[in-house]
């Protein structure tokens, strides 16, 4: 219908609001679509790729990871190489990834679509030329297993917990530590974080075997003592030479860093 077929069955008022109902649908369409499609600023102060029904991507957004590690990550005063198993959507990766002194970044992100927001992320911080991405879980053997999903929170991902009737499944890749050695000729001293509900045993054992065992300086996990033995994990990282440990959290679900030692870097 043309404008002056409008004016003339509704007149000039009802035309007016006809084009403002038009312009507002127009609008609104155009913000959804910019929010589902630009870039979000994190608390943390990375760009993050719009998720918002992911309860990972919130907690990312609204700094609910706390400051603990992603301080340590910034104050890092030597050149290292960081290693991220379980990086989701990035979060550290990116943050160690701006500390001048972090010369690369490889992040292990097996879920598909996750790796996808990784990638995304990574692009939109402008760190392509840092950070590796891997879409690949690190474990003691190169395989392809079944991870189950917890629908709205990618970060649940887990090769051994189920979550009832609303779960889904993936099929991954699991690659064994090799996988990180062409990326590792720097000789640098290597950061690690991990993050893998319920696998940071089997991800250790296979550090503490690896080729580059010696030059792991700091060890970033999580622990969920329904999962892990904590002790068990210690006993591992001081066999490779990690002898502080502290812990971020209590009760049965909580974060440890250990390091080589509490002063500087040699």
């Amino acid at each position: 219908m043309s404008v002056a077929d409008i004016i003339r069955n509704d007149g000039f008022i009802g035309f007016i609001y006809k084009a403002q109902r038009k312009i507002r649908r127009v609008s609104l369409r155009g913000a959804h679509k910019i929010l589902k499609s630009k870039a979000v600023r994190s608390d943390y102060g990375v760009l993050l790729a719009p998720n918002w029904d992911d309860v990972t991507f919130r907690m990312c957004l609204y700094k609910e990871y706390g400051t603990f590690f992603s301080d340590y990550l910034r104050g890092l005063d030597y050149k290292f190489t960081f290693i991220d198993i379980g990086a989701n959507q990035g979060l550290y990766s990116l943050i160690a990834a701006q500390n001048p002194l972090c010369e690369q970044a490889i992040s292990f992100e097996p879920v598909g679509k996750t790796f996808q927001l990784l990638t995304s992320n990574i692009a939109a911080n402008g760190l392509a030329d840092k950070i590796v991405a891997l879409n690949c879980g690190l474990s003691s053997e190169d395989a392809r297993v079944k991870i189950q999903l917890k629908p709205g929170h990618s970060g649940a991902a887990s090769l051994h917990h189920t979550f009832g009737d609303g779960e889904g499944a993936e099929e991954i890749r699991l690659s064994t530590a090799a996988i990180l050695e062409p990326y590792l000729a720097s000789g640098l001293p290597l950061v690690v974080k991990i993050d893998t509900e319920g696998h940071e045993d089997v991800v250790i054992a296979e550090l503490a075997k690896s080729r580059f065992a010696d030059r792991v300086r700091s060890v970033f996990y999580e622990v969920d003592t329904a999962w892990v033995d904590p002790e068990t994990l210690k006993v591992r990282l001081r066999g490779m030479g990690l002898s502080h440990f502290e812990q971020i959290g209590g009760g049965t679900h909580y974060d440890v860093l250990a390091d080589r030692s509490s002063g500087p870097a040699a």
